[in-house]
C-alpha cells in the first residue's frame, strides 16, 4: 500500500510507511524548482546507501519542496539516513536522518469474534470498558 498525504504521522514509526517532506536547495539557499533526474537513496543503520523504493516528487509545480514516500521496511531500523540528489546544476544534495519510534505493544492475541464496528478480544484480555482506549 502506498503512502499518501492523509497517512502522515508527526514522526516516523518503526516498520511503518512514512512521507518525508524536504526542500532541494542551491548553493545560495534558494529553492530548486523542477529538479531533474531525482535520485533518492537510503542507508539503514549506517549501512551503505542504496536506492529507495520510491523517488522524491515535487509537491506542486515550481514549489521547490519535495516529498518521498518511504515503505515500512525502509524504516525497520534504529536510524534511516536519506539523501535526495538531482542532476540540476547548482543544486545540493538534501540529507535527512530519521529515527523511527518503536510503539509499545498494547495487546496481542487472536480475536474471538468481530464485525464491521465491533471486536471481541481473546478470552484473557481485560474486560474493563475503554481499558485499551487511547
Amino acid at each position: 500500500m502506498a503512502a499518501a498525504a492523509g497517512d502522515a504521522h508527526p514522526w516516523p514509526i518503526y516498520n511503518a510507511r512514512y512521507r518525508v517532506i524536504a526542500p532541494i536547495l542551491d548553493a545560495d539557499g534558494d529553492l530548486v524548482t523542477a529538479a531533474a533526474s531525482l535520485d533518492s537513496e537510503i542507508s539503514q543503520d549506517t549501512a551503505g546507501f542504496v536506492d529507495a523504493t520510491n523517488e522524491a516528487t515535487e509537491i506542486t509545480t515550481s514549489s521547490g519542496m519535495y516529498f518521498l514516500d518511504l515503505i515500512a521496511t525502509e524504516l525497520d531500523t534504529k536510524s534511516t539516513a536519506v539523501i535526495i540528489k538531482t542532476s540540476t546544476a547548482g543544486a545540493k544534495t538534501t540529507p535527512l536522518v530519521l529515527y523511527p519510534r518503536r510503539l509499545p505493544v498494547v495487546r496481542t492475541g487472536t480475536a474471538q469474534a468481530g464485525a464491521a464496528t465491533t471486536i471481541t478480544l481473546d478470552a484473557s484480555a481485560d474486560a474493563d470498558n475503554d481499558f485499551y482506549a487511547d
